[in-house]
This record gives C-alpha cells, structure tokens and sequence, in this order.
C-alpha cells in the first residue's frame, strides 16, 4: 500500500500536477494552469528563503497530491512580513485521503509569518479549522444589473418577452442611480494605466502604515499580477487629485452563459476614503456601459469605504464567499488574526480566482 510522505518540489512537477489535476477538474481550468506555471514561478516576492513550489504528498514513491505555496508579502499594523498563499490544491480521486495529510502539513508548513488560504469547499474549511487555522469572513460578492431583462431571459424562456421592457426599466433605474454618483472635481482625473510605476510605489508607502491586514500592493506586484498575467487580460486605471495618485482599478469584461459580465477584480484607494472608491467605480461603471455589459460584479471584504461607495454606486448585497483560513507561525499573533481580520482589504485578484 506505501505510507504517505510529504515533499517540497519545483516546477519541475508541472506534467505530474496537471495530471493530477485532470482527474477532477475541467479541461478549461487545467489549460489556465498549464499556462500560468511558469508565470507563477516568477512571482515577484520570491526569495531564496521563501521559494514558489509544491507541497506534495507521496505515497509509494508517487505524488498523489499537492498544494502551490506561493510566497507573497503582507502588511501587518503598518509593517510587512512574509506570507504564503496556498493555491491550486488537487488531490487524485484514487487517494483521497491523502488530501487530509496534504491540509495538515499545509497548517504546520513553517515560513516565517502568515498563511492564508480561501477554501472553496465546506470539507476543505473543516479540514483546516481542524489543523488551527483561524476563519476569518470571507468576501462579500455584490452585483449590480444593467440588463435585467438579457439575464433573467437566459435563465428562463417565459422571460423572454419580457426582456426588452425589463430592459428599458433597468436603464431608467441606473439612470437615477446616477443622481447619486459622485462627480470628479476639475482636480480629479481618471487615467488609464499601461504599467505600475514608481508612483504606485511611493502610494504604497504612504499608505502602507495605517493598514490592519492586507497583501502589499507594490508596482513590481501590480505589473506581475495584473500586467503579465498570461491568461487574462485586465483593463486598469488610476485616480489623480491634482499631482497625487490616489488610488487605482482594475477589471475585465467576461462573455459567458450568464450574459456579458464586468468584473471589478481589484480596487484601491490610498486614503481609504469612501470618495476615491467612487469615483474608480465610476470608471468602470462607464466602461460596463459602453460595452453592453448585462451586469458588474464585485467582491471586498473589511474596506468600509468601499462598500460604502459600492452601496452608493448601485452594488446591491450579494452572496458571500466561504470564510479566508489564516494562520500565524507566532502563536501571539495568530490570537490576534480574528480582530485584524475584520479590517483586512482583499480582493478577487489576492488568491487565485482567475487563474
């Protein structure tokens, strides 16, 4: 039978992991995997110390199962400190109970500051919480719709007649909606981005001692997550009041069955303030116009003035996303996970949705 094992490896596991991979998931999830491996491996907060790789369990001299610890860096009452996100955990239907061995040495993997991991099953969180990982709330997903009629049509045919008028009404609805919105003084502007600069890392700096818990925001990590990502590409714009940056956005438009979809992936204000947040959904409420979209969606958690200006931009209440699973290597601060949690800013593109 063999014992089960458990082992670090690089990305020289690729072939293996997809394999594994394809014995559960879509072909569709497994090609974006195949396409980002080598991208994940260059994640700008790697370090000798805290390398990309697999946490792989073993059994009889095969992997069985695995997990991507990629290193990332958070910020902590104002200060950084290393961090892993666990990602892309797959386990073949052979082995299942090799998955429980591949959660338990997830919770002891030792890297020096914090973990955390966003679950997407109930057997998953329970197998966490199990081995002491700290829940915190997860996202709240809101969504606001432009074309109630095109989506409900989708989802039943009695509806389709229905749909042009539902239609018309939805547009009047977002049109007082827009009585709301907050317009951008002769000082504020919203500019496209084509790479993160140094002025985002200047932002950051600035901004970085007064937050509770969020994962750094640097140029060199905007670029890699939301520039050279190689299987989605992100539309991105910033907010300057005057000659200061203030904040910056970024989203994709998705054709699916459920109609044309704007996804706001990531949001971020510098000061935190409820203005900045609408005038950046702003933009993208305008770009979800001109390209027909039938609805926008948008997930936050713990950032008061954003969902504070999401409620104000028509983001009605969603459903919300399985608890995060956070973990400390010092027992002291773990304690304190539950009270920073509440406060923690983390987005769609802070784990591994999209790829």
């Amino acid at each position: 039978m063999g014992q089960l094992s458990v082992t670090y490896r690089g990305r020289e596991m690729r072939d293996r992991y997809l394999e594994i991979a394809a014995a559960s998931f879509p072909a569709e999830a497994v090609a974006r995997k195949r396409a980002v491996w080598d991208w994940l491996f260059d994640s700008p907060f790697a370090t000798p110390a805290l390398p990309p790789r697999l946490l792989c369990v073993e059994k009889g001299g095969e992997v069985v199962g695995a997990s991507f610890l990629l290193p990332s860096r958070f910020v902590i009452d104002g200060v950084e400190t290393p961090a892993i996100l666990p990602l892309a955990t797959v386990v073949h239907p052979d082995h299942l109970g090799a998955g429980l061995r591949l959660i338990k040495a997830i919770a002891a993997a030792g890297h020096g500051g914090l973990s955390i991991g966003q679950p997407n099953s109930d057997r998953l969180m329970t197998a966490y919480q199990r081995y002491g990982k700290v829940t915190a709330a997860g996202r709240e997903i809101r969504r606001r719709l432009y074309r109630p009629g095109a989506v409900l049509a989708r989802r039943t045919r009695l509806a389709a007649p229905l749909a042009p008028v539902l239609d018309l009404a939805g547009r009047i609805g977002t049109g007082l909606g827009g009585l709301r919105r907050i317009a951008a003084a002769p000082t504020e502007r919203i500019a496209p981005v084509a790479r993160f600069d140094a002025r985002f890392d200047a932002a950051w700096a600035v901004a970085r001692p007064g937050l509770a818990l969020a994962q750094c925001r640097s140029a060199a990590f905007l670029n890699w997550r939301y520039v050279d990502m190689p299987v989605t590409e992100y539309r991105r714009a910033m907010l300057c009041r005057g000659d200061e940056l203030a904040g910056y956005v970024v989203w994709r438009i998705l054709d699916g069955a459920r109609g044309r979809l704007c996804q706001v992936t990531d949001v971020f204000a510098y000061a935190g303030d409820r203005r900045s947040y609408a005038l950046l959904l702003g933009a993208v409420d305008a770009d979800a116009r001109h390209n027909r979209c039938d609805f926008a969606e948008l997930s936050l958690a713990g950032t008061t003035g954003l969902a504070e200006a999401a409620a104000r931009s028509g983001f009605g209440l969603g459903k919300a996303t399985l608890p995060l699973a956070l973990q400390h290597d010092d027992p002291q601060m773990s304690a304190r996970l539950p009270d920073l949690a509440r406060k923690l800013h983390f987005s769609r593109g802070d784990h591994d949705e999209d790829y």
